[in-house]
């Protein structure tokens, strides 16, 4: 998962191309991740220790991990994390953009920190990001918009949230990024669908997408071939939408706040920036941007 956001930061600064990001990512399998650039994306080393350390590895028979030790540039507990983290995988992006060419390893230095910084990551996110934990990622941005719009039920909205992310991740795209730069902006040439929620929670929910989105989309869920077929493009959205917030009732069942659904249906209304109280997510998929929207009717305690 931390590839993934590094990758949508890399695309919002205009650093890498969404094609040169997708080659990289599909090269991610084929890759064994090397210690050094892990240890310089966890930020534990510099790039110039790196490059010590490889060098004296060309003239003893030692690994990487006991020269770091050795030189001082880890200590035995980061090395352990590491070579824990090294089985997941977590920085294998920056290594496929280093093995390429596309930065040197002092330039993917300085972007990791600079994403750090800008970022403004705890340890605890970062541990979220490299475990893929979507719940966590999301909160930051949900509880903002709650408290902005004087929500005050932000718990299940970041639940919701998060499966809404695992079910794109699941049925659409398992390379699904969390983009907050559009998440209030969607196109004038959209497709929309709502669903009510009503009970404890009081809700209206959407996905919203373009429309040279919507039939890859329909496509992706539904499995079979859509060939621009507006019945079954609705019906496999409609679906999607439907069984996301079946599975959001059994959270909240679990939670002890019974609700019940109302049938999805299309809509050319979204919530009014102006008048409603909503909450809006986009996320980054393989055809194209989802957004996710609640508007809260009326909340009950």
């Amino acid at each position: 998962m931390l590839n993934l956001y590094l990758g949508n930061y890399l695309l919002r600064k205009g650093l890498l191309t969404s094609e040169t990001l997708r080659e990289m990512m599909d090269m991610e399998k084929e890759i064994r991740l090397r210690l050094g650039v892990l240890a310089m994306h966890q930020g534990m080393m510099t790039s110039a220790q790196v490059t010590e350390v490889n060098e004296t590895q060309k003239k003893v028979d030692a690994r990487f991990g006991e020269i770091a030790v050795d030189k001082g540039f880890l200590t035995e507990e980061q090395l352990e994390t590491l070579l824990n983290e090294q089985v997941k995988g977590g920085a294998k992006l920056s290594q496929a953009l280093i093995d390429k060419g596309i930065f040197t390893s002092t330039e993917m230095e300085k972007i990791l920190e600079d994403y750090r910084q800008e970022n403004n990551l705890s340890d605890e996110e970062l541990e979220a990001l490299g475990k893929g934990d979507a719940e966590q990622l999301l909160k930051p941005y949900i509880k903002l918009q709650c408290d902005l719009a004087g929500v005050k039920c932000h718990e299940a909205l970041q639940a919701y949230g998060s499966l809404f992310m695992r079910n794109l991740v699941r049925f659409i795209d398992h390379k699904t990024i969390l983009d907050i730069e559009n998440h209030r902006t969607p196109s004038d040439d959209f497709r929309g669908f709502r669903q009510r929620i009503e009970g404890s929670l009081s809700l209206v929910t959407y996905i919203v997408m373009e429309n040279e989105t919507y039939y890859d989309f329909a496509e992706k869920h539904g499995k079979l071939p859509i060939e621009n077929d507006e019945e079954l493009a609705s019906a496999s959205v409609s679906e999607f939408l439907n069984l996301h917030n079946g599975l959001f009732s059994v959270w909240a069942s679990e939670a002890e706040l019974p609700i019940r659904l109302h049938p999805p249906g299309k809509t050319s209304q979204l919530p009014d920036p102006e008048k409603d109280s909503f909450i809006a997510v986009q996320f980054q998929t393989s055809v194209g941007n989802v957004m996710m929207m609640i508007s809260l009717e009326e909340e009950k305690k």
